[in-house]
């Protein structure tokens, strides 16, 4: 299973919130659609969602080390010293401010959905 790490800089926000949530709503999903089409116990990922993902303000090395992707909100987030040792895992998910929710929404769930098809092995 893969471990998806959402990071926001700023203190949890409403974007980060509602990416973890549209996150955790397609994981649900995707294993009921699973357990539907190869019944309980026929195969190993039809019990489980693709995927585990976490919110957080502070990161910790062993957080880091973990997860499989690293998901920012910002572009230009503030100095994580250890930034660079994981940037491969790193995502930056930048939404221009000043949008109204409903683009932001929009935004959010196409990139939602592009990280869940990496999770998925798509």
């Amino acid at each position: 299973m893969k471990k998806v790490l959402f990071v926001s800089m700023r203190g949890i926000g409403k974007r980060t919130q509602y990416a973890k949530s549209f996150f955790d709503d397609l994981n649900k999903k995707g294993a009921m659609w699973m357990l539907k089409v190869h019944g309980m116990g026929r195969w190993p990922s039809s019990r489980v969602a693709s995927a585990h993902c976490e919110m957080k303000e502070e990161v910790t090395t062993q957080d880091c080390e973990k997860a499989n992707y690293i998901i920012l909100m910002d572009t230009n987030p503030p100095d994580w010293r250890d930034r660079g040792m994981y940037s491969k895992k790193i995502q930056h998910w930048y939404i221009p401010k000043g949008l109204p929710w409903e683009e932001q929404k929009k935004m959010l769930e196409d990139y939602v959905r592009k990280l869940v098809r990496l999770c998925d092995g798509f």
